[in-house]
């Protein structure tokens, strides 16, 4: 699961924006399960050092008018995407789509289990304590935003990712030959 450079992100311009506008033209909100699939967000450590020196251009760009773009966010984000993933063209899609239409909601332990973002063991062993927090959010008619996504849900900086070299690996793979 080789991480993409980040020049090679940045040179590719995010091909995936067209068809994140249509997505937003059609009157779609911006759902956990759309962002991750189009982004497979993984921030780097310096972005988590920074303290988010997005919020202010990302707060300057809405204040515009403008949607949110997958080019504005990684321009401003310097997100990651999984070189993997993007190459398997999500193939959890099918399970995915066959999740929802018997009526469950996109929870993070789905999308880490199908899409192989992380170490599934530590995301499992965490809980993702961003349940009480995004609840809380979302309750006073806030929009999801990426700030608060990544924020919230202690997404491991891409530096400590690289370091275990994927040991989630070998669980992965047991796990998907288990399908």
């Amino acid at each position: 699961m080789a991480i993409l450079p980040v020049s090679h992100i940045l040179q590719s311009k995010w091909q995936s924006s067209q068809y994140h506008t249509s997505y937003r033209a059609n009157g779609n909100p911006p759902s956990i399960t759309h962002l991750t699939e189009q982004m497979a967000i993984l921030p780097v450590s310096h972005i988590l050092q920074s303290k988010w020196q997005f919020t202010q251009s990302h707060t300057s760009y809405r204040a515009n008018g403008n949607p949110i773009s997958i080019t504005h966010l990684t321009a401003q984000m310097a997100i990651l995407p999984v070189s993997h993933i993007l190459q398997r063209k999500w193939q959890s899609s099918q399970y995915h789509t066959s999740y929802r239409a018997n009526g469950n909601s996109p929870s993070l332990t789905h999308l880490t289990e199908q899409m192989a973002i992380l170490s599934v063991s530590h995301i499992l062993q965490s809980k993702w304590q961003f349940t009480q927090s995004h609840t809380s959010y979302r309750a006073n008619g806030n929009p999801i935003s990426l700030t608060h996504l990544t924020e919230q849900m202690a997404i491991l900086p891409v530096s400590h990712i690289l370091q275990r070299k994927w040991q989630s690996s070998q669980y992965h793979t047991s796990y998907r030959a288990n399908d």
